[in-house]
Parts: C-alpha cells; sequence; structure tokens
C-alpha cells in the first residue's frame, strides 16, 4: 500500500469514527430529549439540599426551604469538610511516590464524610415529610431519590 493510500484509509476511518460518534450523540439527546437547557432544566440544580426545595408545590417548596434554613450552618460545614476530603483523596491518587494505605485512609474518609452528609439530610426529610400531604410526599421522594438508580433509570416509579 503507497503511503497515499495509507492516508486515505486513516482519514477515512477516522472520519467513519466521528460520524459514528456525532450520529450516536444525536440520538441520545433525541431518546433522553435533549438537552439539559432544552427540557428546562438547570444544570446542578437537582442535586444537594437546595434542589429538594423545588419541586413547584409553593407550601412545599416553603416548608423544605425553613428545615434546610435552620440547618444551614450544619450542612454548609459539611459540604465544605466533604469538598476538602475530596481533595485530599484526589491529592492521594496523584502523589508520588503513591502510597497505598494513604489512599485507602482518604477513601474511608470520605465515605464516614458522604455518610454524615446523607444523615444530615435524611433528618431534614425526617422533619419536613409530616408537614406534607401524602401527594408532597410522594413528589419530595421522587425528587430526593431522582436519578439515583444509574444510568438515567429512576430509583423509584412515578
Amino acid at each position: 500500500m503507497t503511503p497515499t493510500a495509507r492516508r486515505l484509509v486513516i482519514a477515512l476511518a477516522v472520519s467513519v469514527a466521528l460520524n459514528l460518534f456525532l450520529v450516536g450523540f444525536i440520538a441520545m439527546r433525541a431518546y433522553r430529549g435533549g438537552s439539559h437547557h432544552e427540557r428546562g432544566d438547570r444544570h446542578g440544580q437537582e442535586l444537594g439540599p437546595r434542589a429538594l426545595g423545588r419541586d413547584g408545590d409553593p407550601q412545599s417548596d416553603q416548608a423544605m426551604r425553613r428545615v434546610m434554613q435552620r440547618r444551614e450552618a450544619a450542612l454548609r460545614a459539611q459540604g465544605q469538610k466533604l469538598r476538602a476530603t475530596r481533595g485530599a483523596v484526589s491529592a492521594a491518587f496523584r502523589a508520588e511516590p503513591f502510597d497505598a494505605r494513604v489512599l485507602a485512609r482518604e477513601l474511608a474518609e470520605l465515605r464516614a464524610q458522604t455518610a454524615e452528609s446523607q444523615r444530615l439530610m435524611h433528618e431534614a426529610l425526617v422533619e419536613v415529610a409530616p408537614t406534607l400531604t401524602p401527594e408532597q410526599r410522594a413528589r419530595l421522594a421522587r425528587r430526593a431519590l431522582r436519578e439515583h438508580g444509574g444510568r438515567g433509570r429512576r430509583a423509584l416509579p412515578h
């Protein structure tokens, strides 16, 4: 095979690969209903404590916001601990010389901080749930557990 023919084959293969990627990307967006902007989602708004206070029902939104405001200092402090721990895990991964024991210790701390964050959120949910109607609790459950089933599957049925 001549060098020119070889370059053409490589260029064709790259072109086919890029086209397949583009077709797959477009198909997935069509399947999922477009981008989060087109669906009216706000990137990052589905995550964290504040997202639970936005279900579109003024009464339940207000109840959740009141609970979160009372717990704001603890949630903010825990968020800072979690970010610092994630930074320590990242540093342990990049450290030279690499020390698996340090990484294991930092990952254990990350598990502990993640569990503490969940505990705080669960306490807030337990506090607000009795003030809501059954329909509002159902929406809160969907919102609190949405998209945590992995690969776009929902953890709870609607």
